[in-house]
């Protein structure tokens, strides 16, 4: 069990770095020092490899939003910490691997999408609500169309090539994002409590042009 755990990891970086496509089980194995045998007897192949890696996130994903909606009883306050919680795991997504998991590894992409679709919209949902309940959101929108809405732009600061081209920090991306959803759906006290949230300094996140 160490062992793939160490190949999962290894492989990640791999990855994150080069893209997914670039990297190969040589690659892997070179870089931790084992055989390729040694990772064919815990990988089947590189698909395995991916989706292994995928699932991974996915569930550590799941288990820290539901950590953050179960913890934080303020809507406004749980949407900030989520924002956080995307800017400190994502940050190293880009369209490159998005699309390497389409192109490549479709069930690996599929497993991503289903749980935007499920869990993300779910979060979203909920959150409405409780905000509807304790005044803070409006009550005169669709909460299933905005739920859908606003899981589709956030998942698309790290598909969209247009964006990447501006050479701005994802971490701007998503906070922008979120306030965008926010204001929208808020009433004023929702406002007011928004205005009470710490964001991250822009400032700190932009690039320097290359």
């Amino acid at each position: 069990m160490e062992l793939m755990v160490r190949i999962q990891q290894t492989a990640d970086r791999l990855f994150h770095r080069f893209g997914i496509r670039s990297v190969t089980m040589d690659d892997v194995a070179k870089e931790i020092s084992v055989s390729k045998k040694t990772i064919y007897s815990c990988f089947r192949d590189k698909n395995e490899l991916v989706l292994s890696i995928i699932n991974e996130h996915v569930k550590e994903n799941d288990d820290q939003i539901n950590a953050i909606v179960d913890s934080e009883s303020n809507p406004i306050k749980r949407f900030a910490q989520i924002a956080a919680y995307i800017i400190q795991r994502h940050n190293q997504l880009n369209p490159a691997l998005i699309n390497d998991l389409k192109k490549y590894h479709p069930e690996a992409y599929e497993k991503i999408s289903r749980f935007r679709e499920e869990k993300v919209i779910m979060h979203v949902m909920r959150s409405i609500t409780d905000g509807r309940e304790q005044g803070l959101f409006r009550t005169d929108f669709n909460d299933i169309v905005i739920a859908h809405a606003f899981s589709a732009l956030t998942f698309a600061i790290f598909e969209s090539e247009s964006l990447a081209a501006l050479n701005i920090d994802h971490k701007i991306s998503v906070v922008e994002i979120i306030k965008y959803h926010l204001r929208s759906i808020s009433t004023i006290s929702g406002l007011e409590e928004l205005e009470k949230v710490t964001w991250p300094n822009h400032s700190t996140f932009i690039e320097e042009p290359k």
